[in-house]
């Protein structure tokens, strides 16, 4: 009955506790490099000479360029495809699912910085969605630059959902960038699954 208790109370108190290390390890602020505007709209612009994008025949409605983006994004046509979302982001710029999107085109194009500034407009429009905390997370990983806010992405999403593995998987690699080695036992024996 001890054991079950501990159990019982350990999974309780995760949350609780995650918040607090997110607080502790990042600081109590909520955007500690004051994103703009500008900088979210600030992407490169895709070399589309070798292959034009033909505008859908409704060309001033977000969803039609949405599909038309799907379409490139089946066949892994990466410029035609940000082009494609990024008119849809600037026709409906509310829809959060645009920029999710146009910053999936551009992670797999490599062009980190740009995805990182698409997944942050996506969750300023939804800040509990824990796929763009990750998504965040990953591209400031993936460059090397914004360490404590990857840092800080992963907590939020694990203080949202404890048992979502992604930001488990990467938050080891962020401590110890970070130097921040000491935690790292603790976060292992967090994200390994109760036995």
């Amino acid at each position: 009955m001890r054991d079950s208790n501990l159990k019982l109370f350990f999974l309780k108190s995760l949350p609780v506790f995650l918040i607090c290390t997110t607080l502790a390890l990042t600081g109590c602020e909520s955007d500690k490099h004051g994103l703009t505007e500008s900088r979210v709209f600030t992407f490169d612009v895709p070399d589309l000479k070798s292959n034009p994008v033909t505008p859908p025949k409704k060309d001033k409605d977000p969803e039609a360029w949405a599909q038309l983006a799907f379409e490139y994004q089946s066949k892994q046509m990466w410029p035609q495809c940000i082009y494609c979302y990024t008119k849809s982001c600037e026709l409906d710029p509310t829809k959060k699912g645009y920029w999710n999107s146009l910053g999936t085109a551009y992670q797999f194009s490599d062009k980190m910085e740009n995805a990182r500034n698409a997944f942050l407009r996506s969750h300023e429009l939804d800040v509990y969605e824990i796929g763009n905390m990750e998504s965040i997370g990953f591209a400031d990983t993936s460059m090397g630059l914004h360490d404590a806010e990857a840092l800080r992405f992963y907590l939020m999403a694990l203080s949202i959902d404890p048992t979502h593995k992604g930001p488990w998987d990467n938050l080891v690699g962020v401590l110890h960038r970070l130097d921040k080695d000491e935690f790292v036992p603790r976060v292992q024996t967090l994200a390994s699954p109760p036995t």
